[in-house]
Formats: C-alpha cells, sequence, structure tokens
C-alpha cells in the first residue's frame, strides 16, 4: 500500500510546487512515507524522497528539490555511510543548481571521501561528472575537463556502459564543450567524434509517423544532443563557419527545449554566444529574443537562491563525516584495484564456461 500512495499518486508540477510551502500537501506521498517508516522499510523511505526530488529537479524547482534532499539526510544520516555520502552528493548537485556554486566543493569532497572508504568508485565517479558542472558554470573549463576526464577514466577501467546519473555520451559531450570553451580546438573535435559514435542511432534515424503502436523513448538523448549541437556549433563557429555555427544553434535549441530543465549549468553560457553569434551575423532582431530569455532566467536562478531553505545546512556538519583528504592518486589506485577484480572476476566466469563445455564434450 505504502507503494502506491508514494507513486501512485502527487507526481504534477504543481502539486511539488506547493509542497515548498506546506509539505502536507502532497497527502498520498505523506501517507505512504508514513507507512514505510512504520513497517521499517528504510529502502523504500529513501526511493520515495528521491522520486519527489527527481520530480522536482527536472522541473526547475530545485529549491524544492533541495528541501527533500535535507529531509533525506535528516532520516537516513543513522542508517548507513552509502547513503549519507549520496545526500552530499545530492546537495552539491542542488546548490549548484541554484547558483550556490561556492558552496558546493564542500559537500563533494566529503562525499568523495566518504565513498572512497566505502570502495565505491563509481560513485566517486558521479561526484566528479557533478563537480564538472559546477565549473562549467563559474567558467571554470580546464578543471571541468579535468574532473570529466576522472570519471571517463572509471568508465574505461571499469568497463562501464554508463554511469549512474549519466550516459557515456554525454561526458563526451561536456568534455568537447568545456574544451573548445577553454580554447582547445582539436581536443574538442576528438571528444565530438567519440560522442557522435554513442549518438548516431538518434542524429541519423528516420521517424515513421505512421506506426500507432508504442516505439522507444528517445527524449533521454535530448540532453545529450543539446550538448554535441552546442559545441558543435561553437567549434564551426571557431573555424569560421558563421552560418553552419547559426544552424547547428538552432539544432541545439530544439533539443534544449525537452531538456526538462538539466541544462541550468550550461544555459547562460549558451545564451550569451547565440547572442554573440546573431550580432557577427547582423541577425539583431533574434538578440532581443535571446536577451529576455537570460534574463528571465537569471531572474528565476536569483528567486531559487533567494528561496533556498539553506539554514538546514547548519544540522549538518561535514568535518564529524571527513577523515582526512583523500588525493586523486588514492582514487586512481582504487579504480584500478576495482578494474583488476572486475576483470579477474570476468575471467573466472569464463573459465567456468569454458570448462563446463568441456565436461560436456568429454561426455560425449
Amino acid at each position: 500500500m505504502a507503494h502506491i500512495y508514494i507513486y501512485a499518486y502527487d507526481n504534477s508540477r504543481d502539486v511539488v510546487k506547493q509542497s515548498f510551502y506546506d509539505e502536507s500537501l502532497l497527502k498520498h506521498f505523506t501517507k505512504g512515507l508514513e507507512l514505510a517508516k512504520e513497517i521499517g522499510n528504510e529502502q523504500l523511505v529513501y526511493d520515495a524522497y528521491q522520486k519527489t526530488i527527481m520530480l522536482a529537479s527536472t522541473s526547475g524547482l530545485n529549491e524544492i528539490a533541495f528541501l527533500y534532499v535535507i529531509r533525506t539526510y535528516e532520516f537516513m544520516k543513522g542508517h548507513g555511510n552509502i547513503y549519507v555520502a549520496r545526500v552530499l552528493t545530492s546537495i552539491g548537485y542542488n546548490l549548484s543548481a541554484m547558483g550556490k556554486n561556492e558552496l558546493v566543493d564542500n559537500y563533494y569532497n566529503a562525499a568523495i571521501n566518504m565513498l572512497y572508504y566505502l570502495k565505491m568508485p563509481e560513485d566517486i565517479a558521479e561526484v566528479y561528472y557533478n563537480k564538472s558542472l559546477n565549473y562549467i558554470m563559474q567558467g571554470n573549463y580546464k578543471e571541468a575537463v579535468h574532473a570529466l576526464l576522472v570519471a571517463m577514466k572509471t568508465i574505461i577501467k571499469l568497463h562501464l556502459n554508463s554511469l549512474r546519473v549519466c550516459n557515456t555520451s554525454k561526458v563526451y559531450a561536456l568534455l568537447a564543450l568545456a574544451s573548445i570553451f577553454s580554447g582547445d580546438r582539436f581536443i574538442c573535435e576528438r571528444y565530438l567524434l567519440s560522442c557522435k559514435q554513442f549518438l548516431n542511432y538518434v542524429i541519423y534515424r528516420v521517424i515513421d509517423t505512421t506506426r500507432t503502436e508504442a516505439v522507444h523513448d528517445y527524449s533521454r538523448c535530448d540532453d545529450e544532443m543539446f550538448l554535441y549541437s552546442f559545441a558543435s556549433a561553437m567549434l564551426l563557429w571557431h573555424d569560421g563557419e558563421k552560418e553552419e555555427a547559426f544552424l547547428r544553434f538552432e539544432d541545439a535549441e530544439r533539443y534544449l527545449v525537452n531538456a526538462e530543465g538539466n541544462e541550468f549549468f550550461a544555459y547562460s553560457i549558451y545564451r550569451e554566444s547565440r547572442m554573440k553569434l546573431f550580432e557577427l551575423l547582423g541577425k539583431n532582431e533574434l538578440i532581443e529574443h535571446e536577451r529576455i530569455l537570460l534574463e528571465a532566467h537569471n531572474k528565476r536562478m536569483h528567486e531559487i537562491a533567494e528561496a533556498a531553505p539553506l539554514d538546514m545546512l547548519k544540522n549538518i556538519n561535514l568535518e564529524s563525516l571527513s577523515d582526512g583528504h583523500i588525493n586523486e592518486r588514492q582514487i586512481n589506485m582504487l579504480v584500478k584495484q576495482h578494474g583488476l577484480e572486475k576483470g579477474l572476476s570476468g575471467l573466472k566466469a569464463s573459465d567456468g564456461v569454458y570448462f563446463h563445455m568441456a565436461d560436456h564434450y568429454r561426455c560425449q
């Protein structure tokens, strides 16, 4: 019954928005949460909060996502370090989304520290991915590239298809974008080619409008396609192909519409870049529209920052959660160790299949 109350109701943006002022307005969600706590289902309580956080953040309601991240911490702080580490990562992400960039690293570094001792390199890679978004917002593109490379090294060493928070294609797209903004044209092109290998099925797909049955939902690639198109436009512009860059920017705009608020970290530089290109092309009639959109975005960011319940952070003692600074050399060793263990376990599994097949043929 708790599952039904939590997942079947209170899923609209408007209802979630109202809960910032009165959490009891999420009537069914609150009832489900109470039932989950009564029966001692900690995982369900955690998942329930994550559901509301996801609904809020994808709707651009980061102040509400932040509220429920803190609620998650308050409940989970005595229920295992992995949950606390992930909540610290969520706090960092939502602080970044609210424009509180200067506060972010403290929470990310505390999360990395905990995850290192828990021996969870994939989660550490996700923290570095999130750190890169904060660096992009701050215009610190070289640090963004560095953080993304730490995440990518983990993906490669552990033979992962993706991270929990994003596809590999998005990491490549971000690397391309951060590279071109840091002035590295050739590295940008290289990462765009890598990204394209993952996204070819989206770029070249032909939509059959005669089909009436359910088809695969490609909306999850809108983030990647936006970043890929944006980085491609910047590369074309760098090479002097301004008209082609304009067309690629128009592609990016279409994908941005469907990206569901997930591109907050690149929104300002995207609008500012479009305005500069439009000015160079003499498309002055388009500049004012871009300026209006950028001002509206900046106003919303200011409102979110003002509304953010930052006083709730005072109950989180980061010093008590950290056991000293973990450096990247230690992280690299952890990734290497897990990569070797994963390789050995895969080898043992294949050996088991081989010996099973050998026994089978001996019996023939």
